[in-house]
């Protein structure tokens, strides 16, 4: 199976899993809102991913850029690159995504919980914390950094 196979079977599976948290956490939090728990899985899966992937080309591209220019002016190897631990602009762009996605999910979370008859807005929000924390933290490499290839 192809590399691109497999990176669009791990998307749908990303979506998938990251809607089903999604939707199952605005369930719990407001119990007689089913259709706003479908919104909400469907919104925060969708642009929360795309925000969060968005905040961290727009940052870390100047980074690599100027990481790039510095490694010439200084007579190094342009691109160098090690074959099994990512360098720091990867981890500092993983480290990015992962915070972006988290404001993303508490701040959707402190939506939920205030709506009527759910649960309050600083315990929905820790709870989307928690979620949206974990969901970034486990989105493979390749997805992230797919616009590159």
């Amino acid at each position: 199976m192809s590399s691109e196979i497999k990176s669009i079977f791990k998307f749908i599976a990303l979506a998938a899993v990251g809607f089903a948290v999604n939707f199952s956490l605005t369930a719990v939090a407001a119990p007689d809102h089913t259709d706003k728990a479908i919104w909400v899985g469907l919104l925060l899966t969708s642009f929360g991913m795309a925000a969060a992937i968005f905040a961290l080309q727009i940052v870390t591209l100047p980074f690599a850029v100027l990481t790039f220019l510095w490694r010439i002016v200084v007579g190094g190897k342009p691109l160098t690159k090690q074959k099994n631990s990512p360098d720091k602009i990867e981890r500092f762009g993983r480290a990015l995504f992962i915070l972006v996605y988290l404001v993303i999910s508490t701040t959707t979370g402190a939506i939920v919980g205030a709506i009527a008859g759910g649960m309050d807005i600083l315990s929905t929000a820790v709870l989307f914390a928690i979620a949206g924390m974990l969901l970034a933290w486990f989105v493979p490499d390749e997805l992230i950094w797919s616009v590159e290839g």
